[in-house]
């Protein structure tokens, strides 16, 4: 049961107040198992990088909107259910036993933070941290963008990377291994230039774990 009666009932008095969007509704009526169903994610071209889902299902697409432009936190649990799952996987595909291990969302500017009030991919990554009971991940923000970059939408894969680099900077660190959370990869640019950043500071090794591609 993913909400006590005491939440649903608070959320329906809100509901009543302030009437949700119709992206929030069917968000609502979605399962990690509905997700968990759908095709797997295409492989990312990146060999650092996986991915849970394809993007191009239209649940997977409305539960990215809702957390990026709505700030659902449905939503968020959503995406941190699923993989949470494959991070798990991805330890054991990679032989990592660590009792603690170091997950870092990507970072957003600070006029994207004063505009949307809040980074859902730093959501994500605290959700997966308080939804794991073994207290093995652990959520720590190791990376910081500190150059204004355009949009990364319309730019060809070439221009992405060229777009991104040197956006990124990194906190020194001790830890063997970082993986990286998003929401969403396309060319893998953005993941890219968050390991460049990782590494320069560190000996670490870097992986990128992504709800959809």
């Amino acid at each position: 049961m993913r909400f006590s009666f005491v939440h649903n009932l608070i959320r329906r008095i809100l509901d009543i107040l302030f009437p949700p969007k119709k992206r929030i509704r069917q968000i609502r009526k979605i399962e990690a198992d509905n997700l968990e169903r759908l095709p797997p994610s295409r492989q990312p071209e990146k060999v650092f990088i996986s991915a849970v889902c394809d993007y191009r299902a239209p649940a997977v697409r409305q539960v990215v909107k809702a957390a990026k432009y709505d700030g659902s936190r449905e939503a968020v649990t959503l995406m941190s259910e699923c993989m949470q799952e494959e991070l798990l996987a991805l330890c054991q595909e990679n032989r990592i036993f660590a009792d603690k291990i170091v997950i870092t969302p990507v970072p957003i500017s600070d006029h994207r933070r004063r505009e949307h009030g809040f980074n859902h991919s730093w959501r994500i990554a605290q959700e997966i941290e308080a939804r794991d009971e073994s207290n093995t991940f652990q959520a720590r923000r190791l990376l910081r963008k500190v150059r204004k970059t355009p949009a990364q939408t319309s730019l060809s894969k070439k221009k992405r990377l060229k777009n991104l680099a040197g956006s990124f900077t990194a906190k020194e660190i001790d830890d063997e291994l970082v993986i990286v959370i998003d929401d969403v990869t396309t060319t893998g640019a953005t993941l890219t230039e968050a390991r460049r950043a990782i590494k320069e500071v560190s000996d670490a090794k870097v992986l990128a774990l992504t709800f959809a591609h």
